[in-house]
């Protein structure tokens, strides 16, 4: 049986976190669909100003709505975060053994050296606001970006096709090189309800 420190095992490990991930994502845009049919979004206000519950709005229906996001992305980023910490055992496991054949759907994965040929970083990281999906996700300043999802160096067109790949509440892959020697997968979901501009809450600049 393979141990906790396969590679294959990690990845296989990481595939069934994906898969609860998607899972929770979509469950977080079906209770973001209820506010908005409610007129409402995380943040907005549910008193007038006067202090009495604004008459036009269902409040049990946005509350409940507003608590099981709340709880559906708490979830999701412990997941995230066990996928980031499986990856990178992955990864230091398959440095450390002689090259064998892959067997697992290592296409499915989020971005590594072993499932990506180009790893020429296009962008370094200008910039993350704290609290931002960005933030969330483990983006840090001066991290170098080698894949954005479908992106890479050979067809971002100096960023401008970045757009073209977000899309709210939809997570997106990321190969990063940060300090210069260490290749990092993180999960980043777009969001606008952060409480800041755009829904990446970070600065690229091409390279």
């Amino acid at each position: 049986m393979a141990s906790d420190d396969d590679p294959a095992s990690a990845r296989q490990r990481a595939l069934q976190l994906m898969q609860k991930s998607k899972e929770l994502e979509d469950e977080i845009q079906d209770q973001m669909q209820i506010l908005k049919a409610n007129n409402a979004t995380l943040t907005s206000p549910l008193l007038d100003p006067q202090g009495f519950p604004l008459a036009e709005l269902d409040l049990p229906t946005i509350r409940s709505a507003r608590s099981k996001i709340i709880m559906l992305r708490n979830d999701n980023n412990q997941l995230r975060q066990q996928i980031a910490l499986l990856l990178e055992s992955a990864l230091s496991a398959s440095q450390s053994q002689p090259a064998l054949k892959q067997t697992t759907a290592v296409d499915h994965l989020p971005p590594s050296p072993s499932s990506h040929t180009n790893r020429k970083p296009f962008a370094r990281v200008n910039s993350v606001v704290q609290g931002s999906p960005s933030s969330t996700a483990g983006l840090r300043e001066n991290d170098l970006i080698i894949r954005f999802e479908s992106l890479d160096s050979s067809n971002n067109d100096r960023l401008r096709a970045l757009p073209s790949v977000v899309t709210e509440g939809r997570t997106i892959q990321l190969l990063i090189l940060r300090n210069s020697s260490e290749e990092v997968g993180l999960s980043l979901t777009p969001r606008s309800d952060w409480g800041g501009r755009g829904l990446l809450g970070c600065h690229l600049l091409p390279i």
